[in-house]
């Protein structure tokens, strides 16, 4: 892998990071603030459930791709590579869904924050539900996308041999189970086709990562952003075919893939961003990625408590939660990382 291409997916993944938080920042999502489909609801619909929506699978393909990248298929690399996920996924998984638990006992034991949280108290949970919640439905739903990663690796060697044998089929046929969502118990299929797509590209088309898309395609941002205005436009209507909004949900995520890509080589050009002040902040995607919940729900809840549910209240809080969430969050981690540089270690998996 070459420097330019080593920056860029650095680059690009901290960008998806900040979608992910965007993503999640929706907050209209329970009771009467669903039913009201005013000018807020039509901005975080657009946002949210529209342009940010590219940012998980592009991390799923970029995931396959450094997992497979000059493979060869040997047993000892295998179990060197699940071995280092051990370090690199299991152990931060662990830790911060411990710590997604923690924040929500106490929050259930004080009086003031009580009345927010109508779950069950996490200090009644059973051995099981304890060990359920640990391991598999995280308080910070965010880990999932780690919990479905390492079940990935775990059949990594199986899915080498199926791209091996069937090259670029191996992919169209995951491309069936995600049009109609199918979720396989270990992952869902959107994981799945992601992750695949990463390692064919990886395999057998290792020169498309390195390509750097020219301004003819420009078209696909306007596409991008097409999709993402028709979906938006399609829900608001309430457009009576779910299958039809969801095949433009999934347009809308291909070309969000193409023009992210795209955006990075116009942007940056010839640039080299490494000499960029801000560069390293980019070094800390994995911690605002797990440190973003349980903070932006708490964040949320207590906002839409103090300010309102008026149009004008959603949409400020919508943008007052992402500011202020990927604030602390680079604040947090730069401090962490200075003052308790192996612990930041342990916890982001050594990135």
């Amino acid at each position: 892998m070459d420097q330019y291409l080593s920056v860029k997916l650095k680059a690009i993944s901290f960008f998806l990071i900040i979608m992910v938080i965007f993503l999640h920042a929706h907050n209209l999502n329970t009771g009467n603030l669903a039913d009201h489909k005013g000018y807020s609801w039509c901005i975080q619909t657009f946002i949210s459930g529209g342009l940010a929506l590219v940012s998980v699978p592009l991390f799923f393909l970029i995931s396959g791709y450094l997992f497979f990248l000059n493979l060869k298929g040997t047993a000892a690399e295998f179990k060197l590579k699940i071995k280092k996920r051990f370090n690199t996924l299991l152990i931060p998984y662990i830790f911060w869904s411990l710590w997604g638990m923690l924040i929500f006992i106490i929050l259930q034991s004080l009086p003031q924050s009580k009345p927010f949280f109508n779950n069950s108290p996490i200090l009644h949970f059973s051995a099981l539900q304890f060990l359920n919640t640990l391991f598999l439905d995280p308080l910070p739903y965010q880990l999932w996308f780690i919990r479905d990663l390492m079940m990935l690796v775990v059949v990594s060697p199986a899915l080498y041999f199926i791209l091996k044998k069937l090259n670029y089929f191996a992919v169209i046929i995951c491309i069936v189970p995600w049009i109609y969502d199918f979720t396989f118990h270990l992952f869902n299929s959107q994981s799945l086709l992601f992750f695949m797509l990463g390692g064919y590209i990886a395999l057998w088309k290792k020169e498309i990562a390195e390509i750097r898309l020219s301004a003819k395609y420009l078209w696909m941002i306007l596409f991008w952003v097409a999709m993402a205005a028709i979906k938006t436009i399609l829900l608001l209507i309430d457009y009576p075919s779910f299958f039809i909004i969801n095949q433009v949900h999934k347009l809308c995520i291909i070309a969000g893939v193409f023009s992210v890509w795209k955006l990075y080589d116009t942007l940056v050009a010839e640039k080299d961003i490494t000499d960029w002040k801000i560069y390293p902040i980019f070094s800390y995607t994995f911690f605002m990625y797990a440190f973003q919940e349980p903070m932006l729900t708490i964040l949320k809840k207590g906002l839409l408590f103090a300010i309102g549910k008026s149009e004008a209240a959603t949409l400020s809080i919508y943008f007052i939660t992402i500011l202020t969430t990927i604030g602390i969050s680079l604040v947090v981690a730069a401090s962490i990382s200075k003052i308790m540089p192996r612990f930041y270690a342990l916890i982001t998996g050594g990135r």
